[in-house]
């Protein structure tokens, strides 16, 4: 009797362990083994994982920023980022500016914070498209005032605050 309920308990707790939901950590581990190289950013659609938290960004959201802020891989940190271009765009702006917090700190550097603002992953060039927004004029401005950026970046954020990027991207089809 004895050996049937240590066998019981065995099996439930390695049953129970299989079906704990995978940690944002676990996910990013797992994520990163199935997509080595990030050259071609969009095989992130390979992975499951990846899918689940870029289809339900507002779930992770949090996580993300908790995330952004451990000492981990750059690579894993931007899968994070990536995972966040479908957020709606006020949560998005938040996102961003959660995430220039984070740079301020020197906890993250500016070629992710720079991938934050202008993700290669947002196949809709999100903050590049409402760049008229208030909420994202106002994010940008305040962006651009912080001096240790470098020259390209605020170059970046003014073409962007002023129309120029919006008008390349139109003019060269990259905008609907």
């Amino acid at each position: 009797m004895k050996l049937i309920v240590i066998y019981l308990i065995i099996v439930s707790s390695v049953w129970g362990w299989q079906n704990k939901p995978l940690t944002f950590e676990d996910r990013i581990k797992a994520i990163h083994l199935k997509v080595v190289d990030l050259t071609d950013i969009y095989v992130l659609h390979d992975s499951k994982k990846f899918n689940e938290v870029y289809a339900k960004p507002l779930e992770f959201k949090d996580s993300v920023l908790v995330y952004l802020q451990k000492p981990k891989e750059f690579q894993d940190k931007l899968i994070a980022v990536c995972s966040m271009t479908k957020l709606p765009l006020s949560q998005y702006v938040d996102f961003i500016d959660s995430c220039f917090t984070i740079y301020k700190k020197g906890i993250i550097n500016e070629d992710l914070f720079e991938r934050c603002v202008f993700n290669e992953f947002d196949t809709k060039n999100t903050i590049t498209r409402e760049y008229k927004n208030p909420q994202v004029q106002f994010l940008l401005k305040k962006i651009r005032k912080n001096g240790h950026l470098s020259n390209q970046f605020k170059i970046a954020l003014s073409e962007t605050l002023n129309g120029k990027s919006y008008k390349n991207l139109k003019k060269t089809g990259h905008l609907n």
